[in-house]
């Protein structure tokens, strides 16, 4: 009697829930029917900021790209100007030393009169060799100062290290180094 008494119990259970089921409003169907008519204006003014965000990014990135695109022609550029400034000086070192003429000075003198004097071929020579080694000096001070900016060193360090003033670095930084 208890077994068919609980089975009865257990049907009639079912069917209340089965009936209930079908008149419950909060079902997953009528739940997103009544949040999709009901969007506020707020979720609609994010939706849009979102797109507009999005948008932004992407015009900044698409701008990102066009600069590493000239910033790679600029040091393509650059490397062949240092190898054409490396000719250069290697023509016009090549050039000195093969010049073997006398350079005459022409200076006027107070009474009107020119005067000619010829300037001796070793003093020229040594002064031109004063020069090169001069530029041969700053050509090793500005590959020190590259060599040490690429291992991370400040200004400050630099110049301490060199016995440069900082004002001479930023200089040959601004000017050679790119």
């Amino acid at each position: 009697m208890t077994t068919v008494l609980l089975l009865i119990i257990g049907i009639l259970l079912i069917g209340v829930n089965i009936r209930a089921m079908r008149k419950d409003k909060s079902s997953f169907k009528n739940a997103f029917d009544n949040a999709s008519t009901n969007i506020k204006d707020y979720d609609l003014e994010i939706g849009k900021l979102r797109k507009e965000f999005a948008e932004t990014i992407m015009e900044l990135q698409n701008e990102i790209e066009n600069l590493k695109d000239r910033l790679e022609e600029k040091s393509d550029i650059q490397k062949d100007n240092v190898h054409n400034f490396k000719i250069d000086n290697s023509l016009e070192s090549s050039l000195l030393e093969n010049n073997k003429l006398d350079v005459i000075e022409i200076q006027s003198t107070e009474n009107g009169a020119v005067e000619e004097k010829k300037i001796d071929y070793k003093e020229n020579y040594a002064t031109q060799n004063a020069y090169l080694d001069n530029r041969e000096i700053n050509n090793v001070k500005i590959d020190d100062i590259e060599r040490l900016m690429k291992e991370g060193l400040s200004i400050d360090s630099i110049s301490e290290k060199l016995g440069i003033g900082k004002g001479e670095i930023l200089l040959i930084k601004k000017l050679y180094i790119k």
